[in-house]
C-alpha cells in the first residue's frame, strides 16, 4: 500500500505566523497556488481512497491538488492539534519548540492536546487503513502539519532528542510512504 500525505496550502494564519490549531481558517491565493503545483504530480496518481481532515483548509487543497471532483472520507483523527489558550497566538508569542517536543509529551499550554494524544488517534486512523484496505490501495490523506508529524513518527520512528519542530511538510507539501 503506498500512503500519500498532504499538507494543506498556506493558510492566513500561515501567513501572519499565528498558532490555527482547530481553527477553520481559509488558504490564502498563494496556498491555492500551491495546492495546484502540488496537483501537477498528485492528480496523475490513480488514488483508490482519499482521507480528509473535516478543516476546508485540508478539503480545499485536496480538492485543488486533485484538480477534478473526487470521492473522498473525512476523519475527524485527521483533525490538526488542538492548540488550546495559545490558538491566535503570534510564533513569537509561543515557545513553538516546547509545544512539538516529545519529551514534553503533557500538554504543552492550558487547554492544548498532547503530543501523546494526537499520535494516538493518527496511528489509529493509519492502524485501521493499513489492516482493512487492499494491499496494493493507493492512499490520499489531506491534513495538517501536526498530523504530517504523525506520520512521518508512525514509519520513521521519533527522533531521539524529541524535537518534532522540524518534523513536518511545508505547506501543500507531500511525502509518501509504504505499508
Amino acid at each position: 500500500m503506498k500512503i500519500y500525505i498532504l499538507r494543506h496550502g498556506e493558510t492566513t494564519g500561515n501567513l501572519a505566523r499565528i498558532m490555527d490549531g482547530r481553527t477553520d481558517v481559509p488558504l490564502t491565493p498563494l496556498g491555492e497556488e500551491q495546492a495546484r503545483k502540488a496537483g501537477e504530480t498528485l492528480s496523475r496518481i490513480p488514488f483508490t481512497h482519499v482521507f480528509c481532515s473535516p478543516l476546508s483548509r485540508a478539503i480545499r487543497t485536496m480538492e485543488l491538488a486533485m484538480g477534478r471532483p473526487v470521492e473522498y472520507t473525512v476523519d475527524e483523527r485527521l483533525t490538526e492539534r488542538d492548540s488550546g489558550e495559545v490558538v491566535g497566538l503570534t510564533f513569537d508569542q509561543v515557545d513553538r519548540k516546547a509545544f512539538w517536543n516529545m519529551k514534553r509529551n503533557e500538554a504543552a499550554y492550558p487547554g492544548s492536546e498532547s503530543i501523546d494524544s494526537l499520535f494516538r488517534r493518527v496511528y489509529s486512523f493509519l492502524d485501521e487503513i493499513t489492516r482493512e484496505l487492499p494491499k496494493d490501495a493507493v492512499v490520499l490523506v489531506a491534513a495538517h502539519a501536526g498530523v504530517s508529524r504523525a506520520f512521518r513518527c508512525y514509519f520513521e520512528g521519533i527522533p531521539e532528542d524529541g524535537d518534532l519542530i522540524d518534523y513536518q511538510l511545508g505547506n501543500a507539501e507531500f511525502a509518501v510512504y509504504e505499508a
